[in-house]
């Protein structure tokens, strides 16, 4: 600084000079670069994770910059990591202070990370604060339901097979967003249950990477079926069981026997029953008669059906009974002038 003065008594001002002082400025903050994982596995500034989980973050390259040098280095700084749900919202402290921090257990959603940095020198020099990294947390595993036949009238055949398959999928836990790579399914099957009448003693009978599944051929009455979805994307395996479903199978189909052999005379009437009756599959039958190997044809007036069981009638107006109005003999007769007819029936 040059001083003068005027209020010497010669003509002259007095000037003096002070000595020099100097300022200074130490260079900006550069607050690093933080990343997610550890220095030996560097998962980047995003990642995916399942729910439920944690990640470590920590400082892939050090502040510099104010009084500590334009070496990135550990020391001679202040650490505040920073949190929001919003990338572009405010961020409010968490942790101890540290270099590093381990994550809460995250739930779903977008969860934002920062770390601010202040110089240990003076006031802090302007803190300054890294960009953010960013973890987006998959919705929990949620196996879905299986598809559930309502109608018993659409039980099984006896020996026939069926397709399990998924009424709504499986969801979360869904890195790729395709189901197939995604998720592995284990299908379970049982036939037994305990006394309360809930299934046991399950059988790992399939495992693959589709949402159906086919049977091998069904001999039972009633199967359970349950499905275990297992996400393996996850750090920790997440795998949840479907409900479980009924699949009714119709007991095997039997034809049951026709009377026994008889003998009437010319031109009489008669009527051809069941000497023990049809049973299995939905107990509801179509009877198609046959006279001679050949199919009859109830066109003809000669020939009419009837049902044993006035509340269980035969389907397609069919019937258990064949009614004949006459039968007499033709030229094909044995010894004794007898014509012999031969009758069955098939049943669907």
């Amino acid at each position: 600084v040059v001083i003068e003065s005027d209020q010497c008594n010669n003509s002259e001002n007095q000037t003096v000079t002070t000595e020099e002082t100097t300022i200074s400025v130490l260079p900006d903050i550069n607050p690093g670069i933080i990343n997610i994982g550890s220095e030996e596995n560097n998962l980047g500034l995003n990642d995916t994770i399942c729910n439920q989980e944690s990640l470590n973050l920590f400082i892939e390259i050090y502040p510099f910059g104010a009084n500590n040098g334009m070496t990135p280095t550990p020391n001679g700084w202040i650490y505040q990591w920073l949190y929001s749900d919003d990338e572009d919202g405010e961020y409010n402290p968490i942790g101890d202070g540290s270099d590093s921090y381990t994550t809460e257990i995250l739930e779903s959603g977008d969860h934002y990370y920062k770390l601010e940095v202040t110089s240990q020198f003076d006031d802090g020099c302007h803190a300054r604060r890294t960009p953010a990294v960013h973890i987006h947390v998959l919705d929990e595993l949620d196996p879905g339901t299986l598809e559930q036949e309502d109608d018993p009238e659409n039980n099984i055949c006896y020996g026939e097979t069926t397709t399990i398959k998924f009424e709504n999928g499986p969801s979360g836990a869904n890195f790729t967003g395709n189901p197939s790579q995604d998720y592995n399914y284990e299908w379970f099957q049982t036939t037994e249950t305990n006394e309360n009448g809930e299934p046991i003693n399950w059988q790992n009978v399939s495992s693959n990477e589709d949402q159906e599944w086919e049977t091998g051929p069904l001999t039972e009455l009633k199967y359970y079926y349950k499905v275990l979805v297992i996400a393996e994307g996850c750090t920790q395996t997440e795998q949840y069981e479907t409900n479980i479903i009924e699949v009714n199978v119709n007991p095997d189909l039997q034809a049951g026997t026709l009377q026994l052999d008889s003998t009437i005379c010319y031109d009489y009437p008669t009527s051809i029953t069941f000497g023990s009756p049809t049973t299995g599959g939905n107990e509801k039958y179509s009877y198609i008669w046959y006279e001679n190997g050949t199919l009859i044809d109830f066109n003809d007036s000669n020939y009419s059906m009837d049902n044993s069981d006035p509340d269980n009638l035969g389907l397609n107006n069919t019937g258990d009974i064949l009614n004949i109005n006459s039968l007499e003999t033709t030229n094909q007769t044995n010894e004794n002038g007898e014509t012999t007819y031969t009758y069955y029936v098939v049943i669907e």
